[in-house]
């Protein structure tokens, strides 16, 4: 659309069904992503044309969701952020089964993003009550920033920032606040204790 100049006609950001997220949540893990065909294998579709052509996996994708469950489908939509939120009032929050997700407006650079209290703050996302960070949110390279925080009755949440870059070269935060086990928030703490022993590392051996 922004190639023939008629992107203003859809006015983003714009929520979309995700046929592999949509799948792997109804029938798997919820972290998979399997492809178009191996999906009508599974729900024994019948194929009737060639995968790979528009016209046809649109249509098997109409099938795959027609077999998923409506609750799913109805709740776990997507939101595609290439016409990113631009001002605090745009800003997206959104209160999934499982996890929330807060896109950001734009800012000049990531440590302006990271200065944000919104970016920044720790919630449940199921009781959704500002909870006491256990480990800060460090940074995993160039985009990814994450916390470990806890909630005393439902138990421990970690936090993703992903940093995204537009076009004009400004960028916005995408943070999810997921549930998580206690074996996944060792797996945290591990994460940062690497990221300081490596940098820790890398210092010694620049002197």
């Amino acid at each position: 659309m922004k190639y023939y100049g008629i992107l203003q006609l859809l006015k983003g950001p714009i929520r979309y069904l995700d046929v592999q997220k949509l799948f792997s949540i109804d029938r798997e893990d919820g972290d998979s992503r399997r492809s178009l065909e191996y999906a009508v294998d599974v729900l024994e579709i019948e194929k009737q044309q060639e995968f790979h052509r528009a016209l046809a996996d649109s249509w098997y994708t109409a099938k795959v969701l027609m077999r998923l469950r409506s609750e799913i489908v109805d709740t776990f939509y997507s939101i595609d952020c290439y016409q990113n939120p631009k001002r605090k009032e745009e800003e997206i929050k959104v209160f999934y089964p499982g996890y929330e997700k807060f896109i950001s407006r734009e800012f000049d650079s990531k440590e302006e993003a990271m200065a944000d209290k919104e970016i920044t703050s720790s919630r449940c996302h199921l009781c959704r009550k500002n909870i006491r960070k256990k480990i800060r949110w460090f940074a995993a390279g160039q985009k990814n920033y994450y916390c470990l925080a806890y909630c005393p009755v439902h138990g421990w949440m970690k936090g993703k920032i992903r940093m995204k870059k537009t076009e004009q070269g400004r960028v916005f935060a995408v943070k999810t606040m997921k549930y998580t086990t206690e074996e996944e928030a060792m797996e945290i703490r591990t994460k940062k204790e690497e990221i300081k022993r490596k940098r820790r590392a890398r210092k010694k051996g620049e002197k």
